[in-house]
């Protein structure tokens, strides 16, 4: 979903290659000055927060949860329900601090938490071997209420890779050299905080929980 959002605008036609569509996007990047600000962050594009930058992430992030807290997801097809921002909420608000210091010209918004990336880390696209050694950004992760055996939380000392973090941390290390120089200019947050999974730990994504009127169906 992401990557379709980045290679497929206006600027960048369907037409072109992937490689020309990166150069394309990598370039409009570096063109965009500190100045500008992406309207989607808190406080708007020219009030100063009255709090950190972070922070006001954190707060929107711990109301939200308390609300999604009160919602019962777990009805077919989901069988486990994970929130990273919960119970690895400590590299989760390391990541915050570290990169979300001030307002960007970029906000990159993902779907949600991916089994072997942000469910282990706390982190976007958060590939273990990514988030450790190129965003520099480790600590202590717990499990979720209810474990789903085939899916096991294993923070940073899994070893599995999650190819979307994979692709994603790869594509803008080759572009900008360092995490620092990313996020001069971007941040990259998920509007889901949530990762749903089958019985058989087969991942669903939001997309697939359909709404209709059907006895075990989601409501709104």
């Amino acid at each position: 979903m992401l990557r379709r959002k980045l290679f497929e605008s206006p600027s960048h036609p369907k037409g072109a290659s992937e490689d020309q569509n990166s150069e394309l996007f990598a370039s409009s990047l570096e063109t965009r000055r500190s100045e500008q600000v992406s309207r989607f962050f808190p406080g708007g594009q020219d009030a100063a927060p009255a709090k950190s930058l972070a922070d006001a992430f954190l707060e929107i992030q711990t109301n939200l949860n308390m609300r999604l807290n009160q919602i019962d997801f777990v009805k077919p097809p989901v069988h486990y329900v994970y929130n990273p921002t919960e119970y690895a909420h400590i590299p989760h608000e390391l990541y915050h601090k570290k990169y979300c210091s001030a307002r960007k010209p970029l906000l990159l918004v993902g779907m949600n938490p991916g089994p072997n990336g942000m469910c282990q880390t706390g982190v976007p696209f958060g590939d273990p071997n990514w988030v450790r050694n190129w965003l520099q950004i480790e600590g202590s992760v717990s499990k979720p209420a209810t474990e789903c055996p085939k899916r096991l939380v294993q923070g940073f000392r899994s070893a599995r890779k999650e190819p979307s973090g994979d692709k994603f941390w790869g594509f803008w290390a080759a572009r900008c050299g360092t995490a620092a120089s990313f996020f001069q200019n971007a941040f990259v947050h998920n509007y889901c905080p949530l990762a749903f999974m089958e019985s058989s730990g087969r991942n669903v994504t939001p997309s697939d929980m359909k709404i209709n009127s059907g006895e075990n169906s989601w409501k709104s």
